[in-house]
């Protein structure tokens, strides 16, 4: 019903065209434009020009053949007025040309942030879709909301005129504005604004060329320059009014004037920047070459800012070790790892304790570990300097719990499998919706960061339902080899969790799809710590084909499977390699 509504709102806006001319580019604009503009050749510099007037022209009804230097006219906003309800307003009578002035009536607004910190493209269409979902019903009354004009988008700079957060609004119709619903989507809010003064220059056309609005926005500077009008110059906003590529356009570019609105505290716009960041920042899966510091240094901040976010993160980071470390103590080798471990795979044997203390007190003198001798051992003494656990008789790290984690994360259903053997444990995973998304494996390291990336924003709102969707474990990455075991490609994916598996949204990024996994059963082995290099990943392997071959088992040879359940570097580790059996192929 609500994917109904939204359809029959969007196909009317889809539809709706414009077909009445108009005398004059003021009437259309609603001002005087100064003479110095009058002429499309002011518009764009050098060669650039006939592109521009070609793009603008192009979608001007049957224009694309009209000769002459004026530049498309912007539709009347009393005819866009007529049709779609507007925000109240009143005309504000100043001298001058290239502008008009209008009194917004205070009013409420359902308002959303916007992602600068990606692409902007997909930034504002999650914006919008977001709000759209809020008046197709996706709010506390489930109320079907007309759609209003125009959508504001207001950019909110840095002393530096960096923009450093924005935001997207609808105006809520007066039939709802004593009594606004409350958005179900706790990215959405609604919001009242009072009355302020605006400065507002439209053009007409479909050139989304980010050279043109700064040119319109100069324009707009200049013009209130000429009469002594001093805007608000921490922020700015753009307006849509029309569809575009659907018959006349109008946009507009806006300035708030000075008197009319309060010097945004630093901290609002410090929290406008780092909020989407910083969530991505701190999910449990980051890669530990997140340069979020650097980040937020080219997005203005200064160094006692970051220096406070990565304070922050420090007091966590070792709160969260302090917690874990005392836990860890409460749990067996093998409850951490649940299973029991294969005796020949127990290096501490191998070794032997006497020679395993001496490697250790030799890796605390040296900080290293050089034995030619057995790469197994340096394997291990990797694990105890990787795993940041230094007390006194501690070998290597144990790994998080697989309860412990589905305590703090939702993980995918599954059943425990009554197998005999040791060294690795069998579970039934059952039958869910994943989202998924190839991974490049010509260059590994870019192609995982940029699958997850991609699973990330689906998760953040880049869906159909425009629905933020927790964060969930495992971070599951299959990889696929030929029939001489060279590996040919790789998927990474997320569960889907069970708020969303009757109806998982669509995802907007066509490199990210929803697959539907049957019934499978794995054979799964568990390390902490947090080491990342192939060769160790390898011997884990090679120990779980091991276990497994003692038992008879005949896992798919083509695929295997890496899973990790916990942020790198943050407390104890999970990590797992596992095989799907044969028989679930």
């Amino acid at each position: 019903m609500l994917r109904l509504v939204a359809v029959c709102t969007l196909l009317t806006l889809v539809l709706s065209k414009a077909v009445e001319d108009v005398d004059s580019f003021a009437q259309g604009a609603g001002y005087e434009e100064c003479e110095e503009w009058t002429d499309c050749s002011n518009q764009v510099d050098g060669d650039d020009l006939d592109s521009y007037q070609a793009e603008q022209y192009r979608f001007d009804h049957g224009q694309a053949e009209q000769s002459g230097p004026g530049c498309p006219k912007p539709k009347p906003l009393k005819e866009i007025c007529a049709k779609y309800e507007c925000p109240p307003i009143e005309k504000v009578d100043v001298s001058g040309c290239g502008f008009e002035a209008r009194k917004v009536l205070s009013a409420n607004w359902t308002v959303t942030s916007l992602d600068i910190t990606s692409d902007m493209r997909t930034g504002r269409k999650d914006a919008f879709w977001r709000l759209f979902k809020y008046i197709s019903g996706a709010n506390d009354q489930g109320a079907k909301i007309a759609m209003t004009v125009p959508v504001i988008t207001k950019w909110y700079m840095d002393d530096d005129y960096e923009v450093v957060g924005a935001e997207m609004a609808f105006y809520i119709p007066s039939a709802f504005q004593a009594n606004p619903p409350a958005p179900t989507d706790d990215q959405v809010r609604v919001e009242s604004w009072d009355d302020a003064i605006t400065y507002d220059r439209a053009y007409g056309g479909n050139s989304k060329n980010p050279e043109i609005y700064k040119k319109e926005f100069k324009k707009l500077y200049k013009a209130l320059t000429n009469e002594n009008i001093t805007p608000y110059t921490k922020m700015s906003l753009t307006a849509g009014y029309t569809r575009p590529g659907w018959g006349r356009q109008r946009r507009e570019m806006m300035l708030v004037d000075a008197g009319s609105i309060q010097s945004i505290p630093a901290v609002m716009l410090r929290l406008l920047a780092v909020c989407t960041l910083l969530t991505v920042a701190l999910s449990k899966a980051v890669d530990s070459d997140f340069d979020w510091q650097n980040i937020l240094k080219e997005q203005g901040f200064s160094e006692e800012d970051i220096e406070g976010f990565a304070q922050n993160e420090r007091e966590a980071k070792v709160k969260l070790e302090q917690e874990e470390a005392e836990d860890e103590d409460d749990i067996t080798w093998d409850e951490a790892k649940g299973y029991d471990e294969c005796e020949e795979f127990m290096w501490w044997k191998k070794a032997g304790k006497e020679d395993w203390a001496d490697k250790k007190k030799e890796w605390a003198a040296n900080n290293e570990m050089e034995d030619e001798e057995d790469k197994d051992d340096e394997y291990e003494v990797d694990q105890y300097k990787f795993g940041g656990n230094k007390k006194k008789g501690k070998s290597c790290p144990k790994p998080k719990s697989l309860a412990e984690v589905c305590e703090d994360n939702e993980c995918p259903p599954f059943e425990e499998v009554a197998v005999s053997g040791c060294g690795f444990e069998a579970r039934k995973i059952l039958a869910a919706n994943w989202t998924v998304t190839k991974l490049d494996v010509s260059d590994m390291k870019k192609g995982d960061q940029s699958a997850f990336w991609r699973l990330f924003k689906y998760i953040s709102g880049a869906n159909d339902q425009g629905a933020k969707i927790a964060m969930t474990v495992p971070v599951i990455t299959k990889w696929y080899m030929d029939e001489e075991y060279e590996l040919v490609g790789a998927e990474m994916a997320f569960y889907i969790p069970s708020a969303f598996q009757a109806n998982p949204p669509a995802p907007s990024d066509p490199l990210v799809r929803v697959e539907r996994w049957d019934d499978a059963i794995t054979y799964d082995r568990a390390f902490g710590g947090n080491r990342e290099d192939e060769e160790f990943y390898v011997k884990q392997f090679k120990m779980l084909y091991k276990a497994l071959a003692k038992e008879d088992i005949t896992p798919y040879s083509q695929m295997s499977i890496t899973a990790g359940f916990t942020r790198p570097g943050w407390g104890r580790q999970r990590k797992e390699v596992m095989l799907v059996d044969a028989g679930s192929m």
